[in-house]
């Protein structure tokens, strides 16, 4: 499929393709055939599915054999924001980028804690000498 499409679609697309693949067969339809009915690549579905369930849209059931998808709840399609295409690579990366810039708030908390201990410390020293030279 040559369209681009952002992820609001993507969410149509597949639960469309559920919904069909079900009415058609009368079973809970494959990752595979929903990506045959889309003439999508199987690694397209099983990501938008992976992200659909994680939205608590479409349910998805693992066996040894096949991966079976059900519509779980498709009004939060809805929620899904307009024209945004987005990968998990992008989302990984935003992901670190917020971990990173925690990881440095706490660095510097930590340096100023021990910069302060070291100011303390050389007080307490020159306390102790200054009463020791009197």
């Amino acid at each position: 499929m040559s369209k681009l499409v952002d992820n609001y679609d993507e969410a149509h697309l597949l639960v469309s393709a559920v919904r069909v693949l079900e009415y058609k067969k009368n079973l809970p339809p494959s990752v595979d055939d929903v990506c045959d009915l889309l003439e999508r690549s199987n690694e397209w579905g099983n990501l938008v599915a992976r992200r659909l369930r994680d939205k608590g849209i479409i349910q998805i059931t693992e066996t040894p054999f096949t991966t079976k998808l059900f519509v779980k709840e498709h009004l939060k399609i809805e929620e899904i924001e307009r024209g945004k295409k987005t990968t998990k690579i992008s989302e990984e990366l935003d992901k670190f980028q917020q971990s990173k810039g925690k990881i440095s708030s706490k660095v510097e908390e930590i340096q100023a804690g021990l910069k302060k201990k070291r100011k303390d410390l050389f007080a307490e020293l020159e306390e102790k000498l200054t009463k020791e030279k009197e």
